[in-house]
């Protein structure tokens, strides 16, 4: 989302820096104009990031830290530690583990190094999803059905040597939850690798 707004705001400067090197006679215009549109494109970048992080501030919630990676848990979802550092689920509305399973929420898993394999065979029909720009990273993977109570949306994306995966679990009859929804946008772009891994 964040890298899509600052796509978009790029092509908009670009868009203006192409009429005014059209309307410049001379070099030195060419160039005065190319350096004011570069300008232009770092000042509205910067105001992107800012009513982004405005945007992820609103949300509210913690940093939680797995020993391999941190991610943002907000507000009104609960973080749920596994034996493995690399994996966490964050569930929307859940108070215990028991309440997982009637509850939408994210398994989060972070690898160092290798690639990701989405297994399709855990689904029951799927849909590929075409790449997705989620905070600084492209996203790909599947969507469908999971069971008869559940959906499931698998996304994975590269980090450095290795990558994150995500799975979002949603009841087919309750709370539901999409990659688009802002605290999920803010979940995913929060994901960042801990330094000693």
């Amino acid at each position: 989302m964040k890298k899509s707004l600052k796509i978009i705001a790029l092509l908009l400067v670009i868009t203006m820096c192409v009429f005014a090197f059209t309307a410049c006679s001379s070099q030195k215009k060419a160039e005065e104009a190319a350096e004011q549109a570069e300008e232009q494109i770092d000042e509205a970048i910067d105001e992107l990031d800012a009513a982004l992080d405005e945007a992820e501030a609103a949300i509210g919630g913690e940093v939680y830290d797995t020993g391999a990676f941190s991610v943002m848990v907000p507000d009104g979802w609960k973080a749920f530690a596994q034996s493995d550092p690399g994996s966490l689920k964050i569930y929307k509305g859940a108070t215990s583990e028991d309440d997982m399973y009637g509850k939408p929420g994210i398994d989060i898993t972070y690898k160092a190094s290798g690639s990701y394999y989405l297994v399709t065979g855990v689904f029951d029909s799927y849909e590929d999803i075409a790449s997705v720009a989620i905070g600084d990273r492209e996203w790909s993977g599947a969507e469908g059905k999971y069971s008869s109570s559940m959906n499931l949306t698998s996304l994975s994306a590269v980090d450095g040597e290795g990558y994150f995966a995500v799975d979002i679990w949603q009841p087919a009859d309750g709370d539901t939850i999409s990659p688009d929804d802002a605290d999920v946008v803010a979940i995913i772009s929060s994901l960042a690798a801990d330094a000693a891994e």
